[in-house]
């Protein structure tokens, strides 16, 4: 009899009475942000022209359109070892 009662009350205690704190505190850290945390626009909403795309500026600032394409030489000292990597 005792185990059966204490088994009904455990029941009702963990589920009326206890508290998940995990879940509370997930909870209760999504509410807050939620209300406190707001999106920043990332362009001035009264700009006239759009934003540029940050590569185009970059591109411009350092005059990468100027540079010269790299290409690798390879120095090989025998003919076997380039025939070996094709």
């Amino acid at each position: 009899l005792r185990e059966h009662i204490r088994s009904l009350l455990s029941e009702y205690v963990f589920a009326h009475l206890t508290t998940d704190y995990v879940a509370w505190t997930h909870d209760t850290v999504a509410n807050t942000l939620s209300r406190c945390l707001h999106n920043i626009p990332t362009t001035d909403p009264t700009a006239i022209s759009l934003p540029l795309d940050p590569f185009e500026m970059l591109s411009q600032r350092w005059n990468l359109s100027s540079l010269d394409v790299f290409e690798e030489k390879w120095k090989v000292p025998d003919s076997k070892h380039v025939a070996y990597m094709k």
